[in-house]
């Protein structure tokens, strides 16, 4: 009788364990995700207000996709403009939104989910080179975004968010893959945004002055640099102003000139650092946004040098050069850059939110209490339940006490994945479940890239 009892009590232990749990729990959870994930994304796009650089960059895109003329119009210089910042992977999603329903609002949300999709891509990716396990990868894809401050720039076309999943990718690859991460640091600064050059460069010198090897620099730039190849076919024959030369000395006052650089900032004393952080967006961020953008990715960073070794091991010679990259650009940001936008932190925060999402949805952590801090940094990130944060790291932190490993690191997973959803779930309920209204403008129905559309876009969007 009593072992008949034991083998009841293992067969439930087995059917509620991570095993268990998953196959019950999984299929009816990405169904509620994918129908509140919407229902959020709705509701962002229904309230953001018109944005140049949406319009800029929906414009250049969609007539790049339809005539390859990469252009936003005569106002900002024309055909391959320097003023023309985000590349096409930044709105491939909006912009076969806006060819299948010519509509402003779903082309936000085709963005949205276009991103998802090239998370998803690139998780797999992960998996199938490094051989990573796919246990639990389904349950992120479609939320983790949302943890992103100013994750909205992704329904604005924006090209932070998807270049830096290419380049975080990119440098999880680097010893297992090399061409292919070659291939996405290329489309990650070429057809992404040009700023990921910052982190490439510091990434790329970093693990060359290790390896000592100079022999792979060749073959190594030719595939970074196939990204690059018809898109200066495209530029030499179409640009506006003359072919590849002047291009690139336009590009090059470009940057010199650009107030987002930083590079004309010359004066480092920590009296003009402070009033320039001040005078800056700073000083228009809560205090939520000021730790989730000065103090995690710091922590953060040590966390993942704190895991070298393992992370060497699984990955081969990356903790370092990615370290490094991450530190050169939050100092760029911080020292540099006098603009302060949030969505120019993205090439930092972001970056942090997928390493150690991954490091714990991989299961990549050896120790308990990297699984736990790793999760504390991540919910910090959550938006719209942060009033219910210090209950959150409560619930976190009385599962470390789970004393079998696999129940604690299956558990956690799925405390830290139900905690998004919840985040995202109080938006929406928060602002209801709202219907999009058709919003055609019908000044763009012919063209993106002329004044009466531009002006279309403005007037409609503001009312």
């Amino acid at each position: 009788m009593f072992q008949e009892m034991a083998n009841d009590l293992r067969g439930i232990k087995e059917a509620l364990g991570p095993s268990g749990i998953r196959k019950i729990f999984l299929a009816p959870f990405l169904i509620f995700q994918l129908f509140i994930s919407y229902n959020y994304v709705k509701n962002k796009a229904i309230d953001l207000k018109p944005f140049i650089d949406e319009y800029v960059s929906l414009s250049s895109n969609y007539h790049l996709v339809k005539e390859l003329n990469f252009s936003a119009g005569g106002f900002l210089g024309g055909t391959f403009s320097v003023y023309l910042t985000s590349g096409p992977i930044s709105a491939i999603g909006s912009v076969f939104g806006w060819i299948a329903t010519n509509d402003i609002f779903y082309s936000r949300i085709f963005n949205y989910y276009w991103i998802c999709f090239l998370l998803i891509i690139c998780s797999y990716t992960l998996i199938k080179k490094i051989g990573l396990s796919n246990r639990y990868v389904w349950i992120f894809p479609l939320i983790v975004c949302f943890t992103i401050p100013w994750w909205q720039g992704i329904l604005y076309s924006l090209g932070e968010i998807p270049s830096v999943i290419l380049i975080t990718t990119a440098m999880l690859l680097f010893n297992k893959s090399r061409k292919l991460s070659l291939l996405l640091f290329g489309f990650s600064i070429f057809l992404g945004k040009l700023l990921n050059i910052l982190i490439f460069a510091i990434f790329y010198l970093t693990h060359l002055n290790h390896s000592r090897s100079l022999k792979t620099i060749f073959n190594d730039f030719v595939y970074f640099l196939i990204p690059l190849i018809p898109w200066l076919t495209l530029i030499q024959f179409t640009y506006n102003d003359g072919g590849l030369i002047k291009y690139f000395f336009d590009l090059y006052y470009f940057v010199g000139d650009s107030n987002a650089s930083g590079i004309e900032n010359d004066n480092f004393s920590l009296t003009s650092l402070k009033q320039a952080i001040l005078l800056s967006e700073y000083s228009q961020w809560n205090i939520y946004e000021k730790i989730r953008i000065g103090i995690i990715p710091i922590l953060g960073s040590l966390l993942i040098l704190k895991n070298r070794k393992i992370l060497d091991l699984k990955f081969g010679y990356v903790t370092i050069p990615i370290f490094l990259s991450l530190i050169s650009t939050y100092l760029w940001f911080w020292i540099l850059n006098p603009l302060k936008w949030m969505r120019y932190s993205q090439h930092f925060t972001a970056i942090i939110i997928f390493l150690l999402l991954y490091l714990i949805i991989f299961d990549i952590f050896e120790k308990k209490y990297d699984f736990l801090a790793g999760s504390y940094l991540l919910i910090f990130y959550l938006d719209n339940t942060k009033k219910y944060l210090i209950y959150f790291l409560i619930l976190i932190t009385v599962s470390y006490f789970i004393k079998n490993t696999n129940v604690f690191k299956a558990s956690l997973i799925y405390i830290v994945v139900i905690l998004m959803t919840l985040d995202i779930t109080a938006g929406v309920i928060r602002k209801g479940f709202r219907e999009v209204s058709s919003l055609e403008l019908q000044a763009c129905n012919t063209s993106l890239n002329n004044d009466e559309c531009r002006e279309s876009y403005f007037e409609i969007l503001n009312e």
